[in-house]
This record gives C-alpha cells, structure tokens and sequence, in this order.
C-alpha cells in the first residue's frame, strides 16, 4: 500500500510568477532543499506551472513545491492582478525516494 504523507495551503500575492519562485528558490536553497527540474523534454517554464525542490531529513526523502495551477479550485481564488499558487510539502510512508516521491509524475 502507497500512502502519501503532506500538506499544503494556497496563497495570492500582488505580484508576479517570477517573484514568488524567486522568493521560494532562496528560502528552500538556504535551508538545504536541491531543485528538481522536470525531465519531461517538452516542460515549460517553471514560471508556467511552478517549482519543486528536494531534500533529505532524517532518513526521509522530502518534497516541496510551488505549484500555479490552482484552477482546480472551488471557489477559484480571487487575485486580481496578482498570482495564485499552491505551496505543498510531503513524503511518502516509508519515506523512500523510490520512483513515487518524485516531484514530476
């Protein structure tokens, strides 16, 4: 049995795609965690879809990511001008990297 392990929370912000990943590539470089880019050939910019980031803590392989494509929710969020984007952190049961805590499935 599979069973994955996170936890998440979207946010607005007044700005641009391009400063929340650069706010998010700081802080998640400055605390240990190592960008995964998506190894699809035809993967668009993270400023399309967003940002992941892995690290290893105590054993357990460790996801983090920043994620615009929030129109899957219900009510849409109301940002105006700004951006929407989900933040989520996660890891699997056993903590393994194996194949399924990947940030691109």
């Amino acid at each position: 049995m599979f069973v994955s392990l996170h936890a998440d929370r979207l946010f607005a912000f007044p700005g641009k795609r391009g400063d929340v990943l650069a706010r998010y590539t700081a802080a998640a470089s400055a605390s240990g965690w190592h960008p995964e880019h998506d190894p699809a050939p035809d993967a668009p910019d993270a400023t399309v879809e967003g940002a992941c980031w892995t690290r290893t803590a105590k054993g357990r392989h460790l996801l983090l990511s920043v994620d615009f494509r929030t129109g899957g929710y219900s009510p849409a969020p109301e940002v105006g001008k700004g951006v929407a984007y989900e933040v989520s952190v996660g890891t699997t049961s056993d903590g393994s990297g194996g194949g399924e805590a990947s940030c691109w499935h």
